[in-house]
Parts: structure tokens; sequence; C-alpha cells
């Protein structure tokens, strides 16, 4: 037995490179399933995925030196093969967290190693632990169990061996880690890799046994060899905000806030997203109507257009060549409406695309396909966005067909600064690049100078960004940038994040059953990781649930995402939601340091006595403001305590009652409603 402990963490591995014990020494829990911990997936003639795991292999050399744990395999041989491929793992301890470095050297004349899993398999879970991933900045899973069971591929892979779950960053998860929780404790799964290679978090249930696993992409030709460092598993103490702290202490290794957010982005409370033309050719709005569009916002507190569809071809359409529509006067009269709408208050973010080529434009018959990204067979990659209005067949057939750049290409960063001239020219507020947050399909193009495949894209992504809000920045000081998906490594580029979901969807019967609603969209993960970044919410579309998801967009500090009928209407068309939201920006405007631009902190800082609501705290300087509500009950009272605090005044929405005195306050909440209480810290 080989083991390594601190006061934290305990970790042993038998002669076969089982693992034995993964304890977490501060609660006795072992989460260690006895079983090997990584698997290898290669490539031969014409067979593209052969799994090899690590516990059919003979015996490997393991042992300790120092505070770590060596695991080396001179070849991988099993009954049945030999592969001449050398791995080498090497665990060592960083406070509670078990990192683990790895190492693949390819000596074989006709393999190509595509795939490393390093996983804990056969997981001793706790009961009721619960998934937290980072899919969309956060989603929850009570019963990852049953969740596995009902996740079928159909006929796409085999589900008879195990039914997966999987996500990759930097492509659609906020941060490159995930967690296994309960309230007590907790298991952490990160991979701290700063090249931002893309890495699957993937869960796995084999039978009974449930693997926590991590993937890494290295596709390794005969002759090449590659370090994967700092696969983490690191079982906590504690919240899942302990786990958050995991991640966070490791992101500031690279991480540097944006410090120079323009004046008009800190001060938004949100904005109207509206489509000036769609895909299909209609008109929802003409520039001429602008003035309406900031009328009917500036009635909800909203001063600021989110402007899509402003050219000629529409929302989604003629990418990226944007010709200004002269049968509405072209770019002068464009320019005009721009200037009126900001002379009369407004404030303009103007869309365009990041990454799409309409294959029906010029651009694209010109130079569009060589710049495109390419297929592992070296076909072009495509995507269709199949948009209709009141008719079905451009929504079962489609309009247009995309392909997608290649942002290795310093060709497409040129274009992109093109368009920034344009914003630039039009004397917007600010330019909003869609798309470019997450990851694109892997390129494997090599006359495009990137390695093949192109697996660190999201460096790529966040170089492109930092120069063209450098370049931006240095045309106009004030002038801000923005973009979609909430990823950490793209996120340190840009002034706000334009989010891909608010957390306002509500996975049981809430209101029939009088209980308090089980959400699957789990924000908060990204917005107390990352508290500074600005984030809006999303998919509040009309007029229904109007009072319980603006009040979870207060709790959650997001910047008010107002997209009325997919984006086809102002807020004016949903007087309800535009009457609650004008109440809301009552607050924002009233706390703008504490509910625009404090710290988000979720529960920390404070303790409240009853589970029924929910509730978070915002932080600046020696100020702290704690946000309570519910809407599952009649009304319910709640005892809240912020220890070296001092109450000062509270406010809010609906009907409320809040008794301060000192360091705590009674509140009393009724359904709906949304009480803010301002608290100093004590002399």
């Amino acid at each position: 037995m080989n083991t390594i402990s601190n006061e934290f963490v305990k970790l042993s591995l038998d002669a076969n490179a089982n693992l034995t014990e993964l304890i977490n020494l501060k609660s006795g829990h072992n989460y260690a399933g006895q079983q090997n911990f990584w698997r290898l997936i290669y490539e031969q003639g014409m067979v593209k995925e052969i799994a090899v795991d690590g516990a059919d292999c003979r015996q490997p050399k393991c042992y300790c030196t120092g505070n770590e744990i060596i695991i080396e395999y001179d070849s991988i041989t099993t009954t049945t093969s030999r592969l001449n491929v050398k791995l080498k793992f090497k665990f060592r301890l960083k406070k509670e967290q078990i990192v683990i470095d790895a190492f693949v050297d390819n000596q074989s004349d006709d393999l190509t190693i595509r795939e490393l899993h390093v996983a804990v398999r056969n997981m001793n879970m706790l009961k009721n632990q619960r998934l937290i991933w980072t899919f969309r900045s956060g989603e929850q899973y009570r019963n990852i169990r049953k969740k596995l069971e009902e996740t079928t591929t159909y006929y796409c892979a085999a589900d008879h061996k195990a039914h997966e779950m999987s996500v990759l960053y930097p492509d659609r998860a906020t941060t490159n880690c995930y967690v296994l929780d309960t309230p007590e404790q907790g298991l952490y799964v990160g991979s701290h890799d700063n090249s931002f290679q893309t890495t699957l978090h993937l869960l796995r249930l084999r039978g009974n046994a449930f693997d926590a696993s991590l993937a890494k992409y290295p596709f390794l030709k005969p002759g090449e060899k590659k370090s994967f460092p700092n696969f983490v598993f690191a079982p906590y103490s504690g919240s899942w905000h302990q786990a958050s702290h995991i991640y966070r202490n490791w992101a500031d290794t690279w991480y540097t806030p944006v410090n120079d957010i323009p004046d008009h982005i800190k001060n938004m409370n949100g904005w109207q997203r509206i489509i000036m033309r769609h895909q299909y050719g209609e008109i929802m709005f003409r520039h001429d109507q602008m003035p309406k569009i900031l009328n009917d916002g500036m009635a909800a507190g909203i001063d600021t257009l989110f402007m899509f569809g402003w050219h000629r071809e529409g929302h989604d359409a003629g990418y990226p060549e944007y010709n200004f529509d002269e049968t509405q006067g072209g770019r002068e009269q464009l320019k005009k409406y721009i200037k009126e709408f900001r002379d009369s208050g407004g404030k303009i973010l103007l869309y365009f695309n990041g990454r799409l080529i309409d294959m029906e434009t010029d651009f694209y018959k010109e130079k569009g396909e060589r710049l495109s990204i390419k297929n592992a067979n070296g076909t072009l990659h495509q995507e269709r966005y199949m948009f209709g209005g009141d008719g079905t067949a451009l929504r079962q057939f489609g309009n247009k067909n995309f392909t997608a750049a290649c942002l290795g290409t310093d060709e497409w960063y040129e274009h992109l600064k093109k368009l920034c001239d344009i914003a630039l020219d039009l004397e917007v507020d600010g330019i909003f690049f869609d798309q470019l947050g997450f990851c694109p399909p892997q390129c494997w193009d090599d006359s495009h100078g990137h390695p093949v495949p192109f697996l660190n894209t999201m460096e790529v992504y966040a170089d492109v960004l930092r120069r063209l809000r450098k370049y931006v920045r240095s045309r106009n000081p004030l002038f801000s940038f923005g973009t979609e998906w909430f990823i950490d490594v793209v996120a340190t580029q840009v002034d706000y994040i334009h989010n891909i979901t608010g957390g306002c969807k509500v996975a049981n019967d809430w209101e029939s059953t009088g209980e308090k609603p089980v959400m699957e969209q789990f924000p908060e993960w990204g917005r107390y990781t990352f508290p500074e970044i600005i984030v809006s919410d999303r998919e509040i579309r009309d007029d229904t649930d109007i009072e319980r998801r603006v009040n979870l967009c207060l709790l959650r500090g997001f910047r008010s995402d107002v997209e009325i009928y997919r984006c086809r209407a102002t807020i004016a068309e949903t007087p309800h939601y535009q009457a609650y939201m004008k109440q809301a920006n009552r607050l924002r405007d009233k706390y703008p340091d504490l509910l625009l631009n404090g710290t988000m902190r979720d529960t920390d800082g404070f303790t409240i006595d009853n589970p029924e609501v929910f509730s978070s705290a915002f932080t600046t300087g020696n100020r702290m403001a704690v946000l309570v509500t519910q809407s599952h009950l009649n009304s319910t009272n709640c005892h809240l305590n912020i220890s070296g605090y001092k109450f000062d005044e509270y406010d809010g929405l609906g009907d409320i009652s809040v008794s301060g005195d000192n360091e705590s306050a009674d509140i009393t909440i009724g359904r709906h409603g949304l009480a803010v209480v301002i608290y100093s810290k004590s002399e």
C-alpha cells in the first residue's frame, strides 16, 4: 500500500493502482471505490475508439517518494495485448486537494492516443449527494444516479456499458470543475490547467458504479508525448462555497478582473434586446421607431437598447457583411436616429456575430470557405438557425446556412476590427460580439497555422477579445465591449456577458404544491465564484410569472435582459412586466453600489432561520445588503442575523415588513415579496 496524507486528506493506492482511500479526514468519509483511476482511448486503423482500462493492465510500478505517490507503466499490457505506450502519474497533496499530474508517451508505430480519462471510479457517494456542474454558469441535479439512469444516446453510443452525462470546458461550462455536494461536505473535481485545453467533465454510471471523471484529448500520434498537469480531486468540508473558493484561488493565478468598465455599463439596470429586422425579412421596428423603443424602456427604468438586426439582411443573415439598409436611408439616416436616441438619454449596444459566415454572401464566396472551421474529415463545418414568421416552412426546412470562421486565422481578426470600425463610426455606446464566449467545434485545417486538432481555441478567443477591446478603447475610451456565454477565460476580456440562462425555469410544480421551487439551473455558482463580472439574466419573454423571476434576477445580481416575444416587441407589450420592472429598478437606482456593483456573496456573512426563503447578500466597502424573497407561501417569517454589522434601513417590493435592531432583523414576507435589508459595519 502506498499512502500520503496531511491534516485534511488521506490518499492510498494499492500495488495494482487501485484507489483504496480518498478520505476527508475532517469527516472520516472515504470516497474511494477500490478501483483503478484511469482509462485510455486510442485509434488503430479503421477503429477510432478502443478503450484500455487501468483495471485490465498488469501491475505497474507503484512507489512513494517524499510526499508523492508515483505510478508508472513502461508499456500498457493487458491479457490480450501490449501497447508500446508509457504512462506516468504523480499524486501529491495541496491542503485538501489531491493533485494528479499525468504523462503520456506514445512510442508505438501505428496508434493515435485520442483520450486520457482520470476518475474516482465506483465512488462511495454520500447520502443525498447532488451534482453541481457549471454548464451555462451552473446547474444542479439532486438525484444524479436517477438522472444518469434516464440519460440515453439512443443508437449513438454503448449505453449498455455506461450511461453518461458530460459537458466541455471551455465550451459550455463556465469553470473547469464540478462538485458532488451535500450541505456539510463534498468532492470537488477540477482541472487546474492554465493552457485551457478542452476538458470533458464526465459522469458515468456503470451498472451501480458511479464514476466522477475528467477527460483530456491529446490526439498523440506515434512518437509524440504530452504532460497533463493538475487534475484535482478535493474532499472539502462545509458548503459548496468551499469548492468555489478552491477554484477561485486557482483562477486568481491567471485571472485579472476588468477594472475600467465604462459607466454606462456599470450603471445599467439592463437592456431591451430588440431585433429590428429578422432573418426572414420582416421588419419589427423601423429605424425611425427608435424613439418608441426608448420611451417604452424608460417607463420601466431601462435606458439601453441592445440592437440586433439593424442591417439590411436582418438578424442572423448576411454575416459578416452588415450592409446598411438603403430603403431606410442607409448609413446617414441610421446614424441620425442613433444620435437622437442617445441625445434623449438612451444608450445603444450594437450587435455583430463574431464567428458566423452566411454562405450566400460574397464574403463567403471570395474567402469564407478558406477561413472556416473544417471537420476532422476535411469537410466544411456548417450551422443552421431556423427562424420563421407566421408560417411553418422556414422552421421546418430552413432559410440560411452558415459556416463558422476559425479564430486561429489573422485574417478573421482583421475583419472583426473592421466591424468595430462600423460601430465606432455610428457613434453608439458599445459593440457586442455574439458567440465568442463559448468554444466552437475543433478546427482540423492545418493551413490556418494552428495545431490540429485545434484544442486550445478559447485561449485564442480570449486573446482576440483582448486585442479587440484594446483596439476600440484606443479609438474611444468610453466604448463598451461584450460577448455571449459566461466562460471564465473569456470573461476576463470583456465589460459584460450576455448570459445564456437566467436561472428562471422551475423543475417542480411549485404553484400547485405550495412547496419551495427546486430549480435545476444554479447560476449562483458562476455569480459567487466570479462576482465582479457583469452578467445578464435571460428567458423572461412574456408577461407570466413576473414577480418571482424578476426577484430572482435581483437576488442573483443579474442585469435584466428584456427580450419580449423573443426580441420582437418592446416591454410595453407586457404591461405587468413593465410596471414591476419599474419597481425593481427603483431599488437598483437607490442602491447601485450594492445591487448593481456590489460583490455577490450568496449566503456568506449572515444567517437566516427559515429554509423556505431564498436569500443572498451583496457587499461594498463597509456596507452589506441582504435580499430575502419567496413566492410559494402566502406569508412567512424569518430572523436574520449579521455579526459585526448594524441595521441601517430596509426597502423592498410587495408585501414585506422588517424590524431591525443592531445585528439582527425580523422579516415578514408575503407571496412574491422581496426585502432589501441594509447594514453597515459596526464601529
